[in-house]
């Protein structure tokens, strides 16, 4: 008689946590993948690193849920990250979801500091995020440089962060602004800003002017201020 009772129990718990949690799974995912993957793995991000590795490359999941490195398949296998984002969002209302992910977000932008570079993958999920392909969905990670790489090929588009992050805070600050489509790990990533170009190594922002005259920044504020 126990093992039935308690067996009842267990079957009830279980039944009480599947319909609590899947309010919250419908929010995020439609049929095709997630309903906004850019803000989710954002989301996502801010409970920890819950990125798969491959040598150099960090995965941040693709979008089609068939794939077995799917955001989704990441959500259903119980990943202590996917777990403590969905009990934030513990029966949340289909149009609310957005709102509490960005909330999310947002909090922990303030504990973060902006030269790391995870600050501006929260910060800008929409275009560092958004630049990446779909069914890729990768960063590599070379000597504390953090490249998006937009497929799979060495010699495929690519984008530093921290340069990248620059280019679209002097263009907010309204400032003559090129970022030049590079391809390949080793290409010479750099912004051009009047005739100023401004490359990211080692921690820190060199500023060459046209003179070939070089100065330091130690992150992106500055080097706006400089420009």
């Amino acid at each position: 008689m126990k093992n039935k009772y308690f067996h009842k129990v267990f079957i009830g718990f279980y039944m009480l946590g599947y319909y609590l949690i899947l309010p919250s799974f419908s929010a995020l995912f439609g049929t095709a993948g997630p309903n906004n993957g850019a803000l989710l793995r954002a989301a996502l991000f801010t409970f920890g690193d819950y990125m798969p590795t491959s040598g150099q490359y960090l995965s941040f999941c693709v979008d089609r849920p068939e794939e077995p490195t799917s955001l989704k398949a990441l959500f259903t296998s119980g990943h202590k990250s996917t777990t403590a984002l969905i009990n934030d969002l513990l029966c949340i209302q289909l149009d609310k979801a957005n709102q509490e992910l960005q909330t999310i977000v947002t909090n922990k932008l303030t504990m973060l500091q902006n030269t790391d570079w995870r600050y501006w993958i929260l910060k800008y999920p929409d275009d560092m995020l958004g630049y990446l392909s779909a069914s890729y969905m990768r960063i590599c990670s070379i000597d504390g440089t953090y490249l998006l790489v937009s497929k799979y090929a060495l010699s495929s588009h690519c984008r530093e962060i921290f340069t990248f992050a620059l280019s679209i805070e002097l263009k907010k600050a309204k400032k003559n602004t090129i970022l030049p489509n590079e391809y390949g790990r080793d290409a010479d990533y750099r912004v051009i800003s009047g005739n100023k170009v401004i490359r990211y190594s080692n921690g820190h922002f060199e500023i060459t002017d046209s003179s070939g005259m070089i100065s330091q920044a130690s992150d992106i504020p500055t080097v706006v201020a400089a420009l």
